[in-house]
């Protein structure tokens, strides 16, 4: 029984895979991640990015960030954290990119167990220095920049709210909280 379900599982990510054959390898892999996203198959995504040797998909830092933004809501602490994982896997830092940061920070506030708020704290000083410095890493275009801009905004809302119960004071100022398209560095 379980080999039929490890083959069902093979032939559709192979289905998935297979309808977008034509496309580049950054389109594919967008591709992909969006449909397990409507399919609402997000463990699915993870064990593809997880095994390259297999379905030779790679994690590219927007898609990394994509693949944080589907988890970090819905889906249990353990699978943000093996998203999280796969980022050094493909050398991909997640602490130096403001969007997935603050987004994997936020979930793991949102969890609120002692590992995790141990596991957000670590990030908070590079959250708080990215957005002292205004800086989101890779260039995208506009309707994407507005997109992860808004996930950017709404993770250090919520960062703040979490920083400002334990401490007192938000990690950065309201006013600071939005990251403005025209700071955005390529």
């Amino acid at each position: 029984m379980r080999y039929q379900v490890v083959l069902r599982r093979s032939s559709f990510v192979s289905g998935l895979l297979s309808c977008h054959f034509t496309l580049s390898s950054h389109h594919k892999t967008h591709s992909f991640l969006g449909r397990c996203e409507q399919l609402r198959c997000q463990p699915l995504a993870l064990e593809v990015f997880g095994n390259y040797a297999k379905y030779n998909i790679a994690l590219t830092p927007n898609t990394g960030r994509w693949l944080i933004h589907s988890i970090h809501v819905l889906y249990p602490l353990k699978d943000l954290l093996v998203a999280a994982s796969l980022f050094s896997v493909y050398n991909i830092s997640l602490a130096e990119d403001l969007v997935s940061a603050s987004m994997f920070t936020a979930a793991c506030f949102k969890h609120d167990t002692p590992q995790s708020r141990a596991v957000a704290n670590l990030l908070l000083p590079e959250i708080k220095r990215m957005v002292e410095e205004k800086k989101v890493t890779t260039p995208v275009s506009d309707v994407e920049m507005k997109r992860q801009l808004k996930w950017v905004d709404w993770s250090l809302t919520k960062i703040n709210k979490f920083v400002k119960k334990a401490s007192g004071e938000p990690l950065v100022p309201p006013p600071a909280v939005q990251v403005q398209p025209s700071v955005v560095q390529s």
